[in-house]
């Protein structure tokens, strides 16, 4: 169904022409307020029938309405977070309110001008509630958070922990395949995964393979019994406990240069320690 409707237009001596205003839609509008609204809610889960120029516009309204109309709550434990968009290392920096949920600011690239935009637009009168800040190891968004937020408690959030202790476990296996003789290099061929996955995981001719691994006097095999060790950080609720076991992070951090190949030679490294208890 198509329905066609003329408005009216006045000429306005003072004001010049003006056009009458329809409930239904805004000015220069070619879709409705309803349709606006079943688009965005749709385009959330699922492609429409619609042209992309349209849905673009239809989205992009209703964020600037978003932004234009939301109630500004005071901030107390935000996330920042960084999220790929593009190929060819493109970034965007999100900053998430963690107590509700949502994100409230978003910026272009990863760098110290970025998260130097996020403060600037924050401001120093909301800073100052903020009491926990969650993040990854990038020194880019540490330096920033120690820099404004000084009484916020720094958080590493455990994905990436996980994901860079696995790293450093990575790297100590190839250091010592390389330094093996070659009728040893045998035996760790194809044991990458062996290393990296938790015990609970792996199936019997894995579990098999991999005690016998464990018998060899290989710095390989410590890396993996300090990467078990912190495992059970996660289920501790005593920080002193957990404080106890934080150490060999910062052991293996610091002897193998945990992520250095995304953080080269980062400085803070070896005061990961209280990041990480924070977490409980």
């Amino acid at each position: 169904m198509e329905l066609a409707y003329a408005r009216c237009r006045v000429w306005c001596a003072r004001c010049g022409l003006r056009v009458e205003r329809v409930p239904w839609a805004e000015n220069w509008q070619r879709v409705t307020h309803a349709l606006a609204r079943a688009v965005a809610s749709l385009a959330r889960e699922l492609t429409c029938r619609v042209n992309w120029k349209t849905i673009a516009a239809v989205v992009e309204g209703a964020v600037l309405w978003g932004l234009q109309h939301r109630r500004w709550d005071p901030l107390h434990a935000i996330g920042i977070d960084e999220v790929s968009r593009l190929k060819g290392q493109r970034y965007v920096t999100i900053v998430y309110d963690l107590g509700r949920g949502r994100v409230v600011w978003v910026g272009r690239d990863r760098d110290a001008a970025t998260i130097e935009r996020f403060f600037a637009w924050l401001g120093p009168r909301r800073a100052r509630a903020i009491h926990t800040v969650c993040c990854d190891m990038w020194s880019v968004y540490i330096d920033a958070v120690e820099g404004h937020l000084p009484q916020a408690a720094l958080v590493f959030d455990r994905f990436h922990l996980s994901q860079h202790l696995s790293r450093a476990v990575d790297e100590v296996r190839r250091q010592t395949w390389r330094q093996l003789p070659g009728a040893e290099k045998a035996e760790f061929k194809h044991t990458r995964f062996l290393w990296l996955k938790n015990p609970e995981n792996l199936a019997q001719a894995e579990h098999t393979r991999l005690s016998a691994l464990l018998r060899l006097n290989s710095p390989i095999v410590r890396a993996c019994l300090l990467k078990e060790d912190l495992s059970r950080f996660w289920s501790y609720r005593s920080t002193a406990w957990a404080g106890g076991l934080s150490f060999p992070f910062s052991e293996i951090a610091s002897q193998h240069q945990l992520n250095a190949r995304a953080y080269p030679r980062d400085p803070h490294l070896p005061a990961t320690c209280p990041a990480i208890v924070s977490y409980k």
